[in-house]
């Protein structure tokens, strides 16, 4: 029983190794080694305004090509890690029309959202910056 369960613990480890290997020598076209966790070359943060210069929270950044989202905090301002210089994102918020743009690490990457004809906005009272209608794009 001991040995049985000793050659199934040197088994367990050669076959450990031998899928680090694998994941060692993952290369790309030009083999060169490819990295699992790609480098991260800055943080890339911005604002999101409406027409008036207020910031818009809630609204979602989408970094084209991946599945990474983020959104906007109380200030409207984003930030987040990124392993290329530039990213193209999609920027949205229900109520105001999409934009789509190119953001750069190190740059005031500032966005301006225009309201979709249409929609209404509660100015004062309870609920003031609620949503009444929202329209839609033409």
């Amino acid at each position: 029983m001991r040995t049985l369960f000793s050659t199934l613990v040197a088994c367990s480890l050669l076959l450990a190794g031998t899928a680090g290997a694998q994941t060692l020598a993952t290369t790309n076209a030009g083999n060169q080694p490819v990295s699992p966790n790609p480098e991260i070359v800055g943080l890339i943060k911005g604002q999101v305004l409406n027409e008036d210069g207020q910031p818009l929270p809630g609204a979602t950044i989408l970094i084209k090509g991946t599945k990474n989202v983020f959104s906007t905090n109380a200030e409207g301002a984003y930030s987040f890690p990124s392993t290329l210089p530039a990213q193209r994102v999609q920027i949205s918020l229900l109520g105001y029309t999409e934009a789509e743009m190119s953001v750069r690490v190190g740059s005031a990457n500032a966005v301006t959202l225009q309201l979709l004809p249409g929609t209404r906005i509660k100015h004062g009272g309870r609920n003031n910056g609620k949503l009444l209608a929202v329209g839609k794009e033409e």
